[in-house]
């Protein structure tokens, strides 16, 4: 049956994947050593062979003399490149560039592909798609397809979410080296670019690398005059330094860079998330306007649109998501590793998109037609692959006269093995109604007061940043670090499709809406709230209510009644007893909800003689399974929360007197791999962690003793794999408890008694920039005190 190789040739990395026809599956193809794409470098070697990719950098960063880097920003530019004291054409660069991944397509896939699909900027005209036609011709590739990047960014979005003929995307590509935005309409045979599309030829990821350089070289006043190879051998090393810096705060809040230039003392510099976003903002803004033309020329408005998407490196900025949030109000949806994307759409694109689904297609969970409305929540699938072991890329290889080199038999020697590779598949999707920006291009500018009031995923019209009345805005900056496992960026909230076991489900939640138990006539009830409205609420519960835990989807609550744990849709709709045969427990605490599983939660059951274990077991009550009972001193755990991916569980742990405190775990909801990551004596110390959104921290509340007297709790943050102590987020005289994430990973909230517009003593929710600053009330100055712990994200 064969397949379809695409391309996506990109000015900064190269990255590639297949279309199987046999079993209709698109893959990506390993290029790198440590990553499915290779660097867009060229080295060339004294015999006049180019070194591609990984082998490139590791040659050029001793000799950059010889290294073509960036090549794709100058086809259509007649001054050539000059590499080891010759002259090259950007095209013929980027012919060696395509040989090589067709070449190694051919090697890991046993065969030469059937037909090749070639990726381009949506915005190059038909000067700069010709020479890109003579750098296949040159490549002696047979006749390949031209497909524009939205395009194939369009095709992969169709293939896991689906889309209804007329629906309307915008795809958001900010890369390496460029940026494009493009208008898209679903077709009943695949997709149609609206109006004109619009870009920035030069900007992307490098320039932003490139404003990292300048700052660090401000800060250190380090010489890039001195023409010693070493010296610039260094400079090449600090370049690199910064780029890894860059990349390193789309998922921590700081970083540290080292200038370690020859003849001087080695020099760090600290690099903050805000700081970049300082450098950065501008030109993100530029991306908005272009977008802007872009949609103007599509005659499309932000409400018309079904999503908006997100492909290229650079993307994973979480400015970029706060930003496209703020600007449009439209679902933000991007893959786990939106430098695939394009080269997987690519592959699809020779093929039949399938059928494409009508309006009012299959029902869904409770019988309504799925995605009935514009910014109806779909579920992005990514396939995530390891890629087969590939040697150091070399030189091309010699092919014999006569026959095109990739119809040559025998180019894979008879020893070569064929990798299969296993497909994991993520989902994840960015809502937008709602979603928790933070601070977009006003800084710490807080949202609109005119926040939607729809708790439920319905169209809101644009906020206006500068116009906001919502105390609860901050710094946009999610805190990360170490992990214990992969995890989705902090940018983006997760959400899982439905499990299969019937629920009350409505439509998914605002991540403007947060559930919390509050006091009414003496007795707790869960009352819906929206952040940035700041309204009294809604009232979910009549009969008591807490704990409660958001499903992954957001669609779907489980609380705390008595001694039993009950469900509703999260507008309060279908309210009855989760288990019909509970479980032999004499008491349930608060559950943690599997992402990984949405049809299993973890529970705490205390059973009669008041002995603590850690169940896993089905929302329908069925396989109920003891993973761990207390052990070694440990008498009593409470507080479970997952990690993203659904195999990990964090809690406390501590003495069965304990006044609600003892030290953090980790632990395999299986019951292996037992982690203590702080010091708590098991007698108060900490408790209420809950994993970031991303998996990467964990925030806690710590006891804080005064003269070996009790004198409050302060807010924690730590790295989920325990690398680094924890640090304080939130301190005071005042008891902060319960920290928990925005579906974003931008803020926390917690319940305190701090003063209050002159109350003291009272339990209100506050919530605090996840990067750091100051704690503001969240709740309105006359709603009863809060009772327990929120459910904002899910745990």
């Amino acid at each position: 049956m064969g397949y379809v190789l695409g391309v996506d040739l990109g000015t900064t990395f190269t990255a590639a994947a297949t279309y199987d026809r046999a079993d209709g599956q698109a893959r990506m193809l390993g290029l790198g050593n440590r990553a499915l794409q290779v660097p867009s470098v060229l080295y060339r070697q004294p015999d006049g062979q180019f070194l591609v990719g990984e082998a490139a950098v590791r040659r050029g960063l001793t000799d950059p003399v010889n290294v073509a880097r960036e090549f794709k920003r100058r086809i259509g530019d007649h001054v050539p490149i000059i590499i080891g004291g010759s002259p090259y054409s950007a095209q013929s660069l980027t012919a060696r560039l395509l040989r090589w991944v067709v070449e190694q397509a051919t090697e890991r896939m046993g065969a030469p592909p059937d037909a090749i699909t070639l990726t381009h900027p949506a915005n190059w005209a038909a000067f700069k798609l010709d020479l890109l036609r003579q750098a296949a011709q040159l490549a002696d590739l047979p006749a390949v397809r031209m497909c524009s990047e939205p395009e194939a960014a369009a095709q992969e979005y169709a293939s896991k979410s689906p889309l209804r003929p007329g629906d309307r995307i915008c795809v958001y590509d900010l890369g390496g080296g460029t940026f494009d935005a493009a208008v898209l309409s679903r077709t009943p045979t695949g997709f149609a670019t609206l109006g004109t599309p619009e870009g920035i030829e030069h900007l992307g990821g490098i320039d932003f690398d490139e404003a990292v350089f300048e700052y660090v070289l401000d800060e250190t006043g380090a010489d890039i005059s001195d023409p010693d190879p070493a010296h610039t051998a260094a400079l090449l090393r600090l370049r690199s330094d910064c780029a890894e810096a860059k990349e390193a705060l789309s998922t921590d809040v700081e970083t540290t860079v080292t200038v370690n230039l020859p003849g001087t003392p080695p020099r760090s510099v600290r690099l903050t998330r805000a700081g970049l976003e300082d450098m950065i903002r501008p030109a993100i803004a530029d991306t908005i306007t272009a977008t802007n033309r872009a949609l103007r020329s599509a005659g499309t408005a932000p409400t018309d649109l079904a999503a908006v998407v997100l492909v290229g490196g650079s993307s994973r900025i979480p400015l970029v998501t706060e930003t496209l949030t703020h600007a449009y109000q439209r679902l933000v949806a991007r893959n786990t590793h939106p430098k695939h994307d394009i080269a997987l759409g690519a592959a699809r694109t020779g093929q039949p998109t399938g059928p494409v689904p009508a309006p009012g297609g299959p029902a869904g969970p409770s019988g309504s037609a799925p995605d009935a409305t514009p910014n109806a929540r779909r579920a992005l699938t990514v396939d995530s692959l390891t890629p087969a072991g590939a040697g150091d890329p070399g030189a091309g290889t010699t092919e014999p006269t006569g026959r095109p080199w990739w119809r040559r038999p025998g180019l894979v020697s008879a020893g070569a093995v064929v990798v299969v590779i296993a497909v994991v598949s993520a989902i994840l999707l960015i809502p937008s109604p709602g979603a928790d920006p933070g601070a977009a291009a006003g800084g710490d500018r807080p949202l609109t007061s005119a926040a939607p009031s729809d708790p439920v995923g319905q169209s809101t019209s644009p906020t206006d940043a500068a116009s906001s009345t919502d105390p609860s805005s901050g710094s946009s900056a999610p805190s990360s670090g170490g992990t214990t496992s992969a995890a989705p960026d902090p940018d983006q909230a997760i959400y899982l499709p439905s499990g299969t076991i019937e629920l009350p489900r409505s439509a998914a939640l605002s991540e403007l809406f947060l559930v919390f138990p509050r006091y009414v006539k003496e007795r707790a009830e869960l009352v819906l709230i929206n952040r940035a409205a700041g309204s009294a609420g809604t009232q979910l519960t009549q009969n008591g209510g807490a704990g409660p835990v958001i499903s992954p989807d957001r669609q779907s609550l489980i609380y705390v009644n008595g001694n039993n744990l009950r469900v509703m849709a999260v507008d309060g709709s279908g309210e009855r007893q989760l288990f019909a045969n509970p479980p032999d427990c004499a008491q349930i605490l608060r559950p943690a909800w599997n992402p990984g599983d949405p049809d299993v939660i973890a529970i705490v059951c205390v059973d009669p003689a008041g002995k603590y274990s850690l169940r896993r077991i089905r929302v329908d009550g069925t396989d109920s399974r003891t993973v761990a009972v207390p052990a070694d001193g440990i008498e009593r755990l409470e507080d479970l929360s997952y990690a993203p991916d659904g195999r990990t569980l964090t809690f406390w742990a501590g003495k069965n007197n304990s006044r609600g405190g003892g030290a953090i775990y980790t632990m395999a909801d299986d019951g292996t791999e037992l982690h203590k990551l702080t010091d708590g004596d098991l007698e108060d110390t900490d408790a209420d962690p809950m994993f970031s959104p991303d998996g990467t921290r964990i925030a806690f509340r710590r006891l804080v003793l005064d003269n070996g007297v009790a004198s409050g709790h302060d807010i924690y943050l730590m790295p989920s794999d325990g690398s680094q102590p924890p640090s304080l987020l939130l301190g005071g005289p005042d008891s902060d408890q319960d920290p928990t994430w925005s579906p974003l990973g931008t803020f926390i909230v917690f319940k305190s008694n701090r003063d209050f517009n002159g109350k003291t003593g009272e339990q209100h929710l506050w919530v605090v920039p996840a990067a750091g600053g100051a704690a503001q009330p969240l709740t309105p100055t006359d709603m009863a005190q809060a009772s327990g712990a929120p459910a904002w994200a899910r745990r």
